[in-house]
């Protein structure tokens, strides 16, 4: 058995091409974009009162609501797989067993201190038995995955889960809203500050997705579409915005600079980043479904 585990065991179905420090590998080599992009562990709070910072963070609040019910219905802890898990998300331990899969040993050494079991692997050849999880969790995970290789992911995800097993997913959107039609004028500024910056090379619409996961045999019963307007968490304005598009559009300096300030001080940045969390449900809510540039969906696997 190649995992370093904690508590339950994991049956694979392949050994590994190496084991680099305990965690096995199934890549050949190291992905240069990603290896030790995404280490920052996500912490989770205690009973879900703690940092308040975290307590209104949306994915969190997902998370948790979710992962709850799920468990009640199954009346135990849960397996949980989280794909391109990074360095590890501190609530998931809570509700279950949980095994880790990314490509960066560096984000998969930090998960591994929360996880019980990490392995290095590419998330459309997963080296497990079908029916293995209760729950898979992908967050910021389709955005980045190409057009073409989309459907063999999903399919991955169906057959890695239980006959009544659901998958959890927060997923990057190219909504139809005023940011994402200014950015959209431009294309090449759009590839240099939208997409290669964080890799959301796979950026499509809401309803889009949601046709994938159904081709895929996911059935979504709950979806919910985020981040509709030009309200977005701190550094957002800044790291898409600055230098070439406020060249082009002046006005945009103002939302730059300002985002500066904000990130540039601790408190600022806190209560910044729970205004947003606060608010934007209520204007997603008011908006149309198509305007998101973000989805929070619950599938279930169909038969």
């Amino acid at each position: 058995l190649y995992l370093r585990q904690k508590r339950k065991p994991m049956e694979l179905t392949r050994p590994p091409l190496k084991v680099s420090e305990g965690i096995p590998v199934y890549i050949p080599d190291a992905d240069v974009f990603y290896e030790g992009k995404f280490t920052a562990t996500i912490p989770g709070p205690q009973g879900f009162s703690g940092k308040l910072k975290n307590v209104v963070l949306r994915r969190l609040r997902f998370l948790h609501k979710e992962l709850r019910l799920l468990r009640a219905q199954k009346g135990a802890r849960l397996n949980i797989l989280d794909l391109a898990c990074g360095g590890g998300h501190g609530l998931l331990p809570q509700y279950g067993h949980v095994t880790g899969v990314d490509i960066s040993l560096e984000s998969l050494t930090k998960a591994h201190e929360l996880y019980d079991s990490v392995i290095c692997a590419s998330c459309d050849d997963l080296p497990f038995e079908d029916a293995s999880f209760d729950v898979v969790v992908a967050m910021d995970f389709l955005g980045h995955i190409p057009d073409g290789k989309k459907s063999v992911f999903l399919s991955e995800i169906r057959r890695v889960l239980t006959p009544r097993g659901s998958a959890l997913l927060y997923i990057e959107t190219k909504g139809d809203n005023g940011m994402q039609r200014l950015a959209s004028r431009h294309p090449e500024l759009y590839t240099r500050h939208f997409e290669e910056p964080e890799g959301h090379i796979g950026l499509e619409s809401p309803h889009r997705v949601l046709e994938r996961l159904h081709a895929a045999g996911l059935l979504p019963t709950r979806s919910i579409g985020a981040y509709k307007t030009w309200l977005k968490p701190p550094q957002e304005m800044k790291l898409r915005f600055a230098g070439e598009y406020a060249r082009l559009y002046p006005w945009l300096k103002v939302p730059v600079l300002l985002d500066k300030v904000v990130c540039s001080l601790r408190p600022l940045r806190l209560a910044a980043t729970m205004l947003v969390e606060l608010t934007t449900p209520v204007l997603d809510g008011l908006l149309p479904f198509p305007m998101a540039d973000g989805l929070f969906v619950k599938a279930v696997r169909m038969k």
